[in-house]
């Protein structure tokens, strides 16, 4: 866990940045319009941890160094360990949230099927075995009590894992299965290797929910032989979802591959590639509002935010403007300009925003 950025005495670190509600000037705001607040001295356990997920819902943040789980709200940490331990969860590999409630993932090392629940903040519930097919994962995004689960089956040596997509809306309810195109592959994000030394690549794929509707993102893999030799090429799609439908978007840019995706509420960023080996290697950057794909490539470019792999960047948009993170990089982006707001200390890999001005970003200290 980032060992080689760090000595043995690597603490976990979380800090807050508000952005003031009088510093709003008509260019790109300036580094010090940030008021940040280190809050990592509330952290009961820190040596040799990383501050892994951040997740917002209704002013209050769940944090976890995938070990320990906790809520971080009015300047206040509760530690919620004890409450994962009491469902069956040894940690905590995947954080999302709805606005409404908290869904945490847990992937048992032992290989059995991910545990699952469902944390309001007051009342926990075990989704555990709700979405067929999760024999290695559980992926989600949800907006209101309206979830859009992908459940992973494991890979082995002859096949990579494949996931399916279900809309959930929430209590009693059966997941709906959403039937998926066949131009949208279900593979998992990443490169595979057969066992004949022929190779399948899949980028970034998943639902978004932009401008009060739900897009899924994704596409087709490139595949080729023992030889290297392209045998499908890659390429990348957008599609509407209605429901458990999926309807195919026109007027979209083509590529080969979505390399990472940073949704809003308002609009998502998006990193595209058109990359021969490494689909997570961008070479665009886009700004998508549910209708339009608008290029912001070139202040991207001179930003210099496109020498980063998509794997290691971070957005979130507080409500005036984007924070990215990309290794130890920080970017500043207002919807038309981009700055390069220089060097962290610390090594960030997690960032959420409430959407109203404040930002929670954790990470590595060093």
């Amino acid at each position: 866990m980032f060992t080689k950025f760090f000595s043995a005495k690597t603490k976990a670190a979380i800090i807050a940045a508000a952005i003031a509600s009088l510093a709003i000037p008509a260019a790109i705001a300036t580094s010090d319009a940030w008021n940040w607040k280190d809050r990592s001295g509330l952290l009961p356990f820190r040596d040799g941890l990383t501050i892994t997920q951040i997740a917002e819902r209704q002013g209050s943040w769940l944090l976890t160094d995938n070990t320990h789980l906790y809520r971080f709200d009015n300047g206040q940490l509760t530690d919620l360990t004890s409450a994962l331990r009491d469902r069956g969860m040894l940690g905590v590999n995947n954080i999302y949230s709805d606005g409404l409630s908290w869904m945490i993932v847990y992937r048992p090392i032992d290989g059995n099927q991910p545990r699952v629940a469902l944390y309001n903040g007051n009342t926990w519930t075990d989704l555990t075995g709700k979405f067929p097919q999760a024999s290695e994962n559980v992926r989600a995004a949800g907006n209101e009590g309206v979830w859009y689960v992908r459940s992973y089956s494991s890979a082995n040596t002859s096949a990579p894992g494949n996931w399916e997509l279900y809309r959930w809306q929430g209590g009693d309810r059966a997941p709906e299965k959403v039937e998926t195109p066949i131009d949208l592959s279900t593979k998992s994000a990443g490169c595979f290797s057969y066992v004949d030394q022929s190779k399948l690549c899949t980028g970034w794929n998943g639902p978004v929910f932009v401008n009060n509707a739900w897009y899924f993102i994704g596409g087709s893999p490139e595949t080729r032989n023992a030889d290297d030799h392209v045998t499908q090429v890659g390429q990348a799609k957008f599609w509407r979802i209605n429901g458990v439908a999926l309807e195919s978007m026109k007027n979209i840019p083509t590529f080969k591959f979505v390399s990472g995706v940073w949704p809003s509420k308002g609009a998502a960023l998006i990193a595209t590639s058109n990359a021969t080996t490494n689909p997570f290697a961008p070479d665009r950057y886009w700004i998508f509002n549910g209708s339009e794909l608008r290029d912001i490539t070139e202040v991207a470019k001179a930003a210099g935010l496109l020498a980063s792999d998509a794997r290691n960047v971070r957005a979130a948009w507080n409500g005036r403007s984007w924070m990215i993170v990309a290794d130890k990089q920080q970017f500043r982006f207002d919807g038309t300009a981009m700055a390069n707001e220089g060097r962290t200390r610390d090594l960030f890999s997690a960032l959420a925003s409430d959407g109203n001005g404040t930002f929670a970003i954790g990470g590595a200290l060093s």
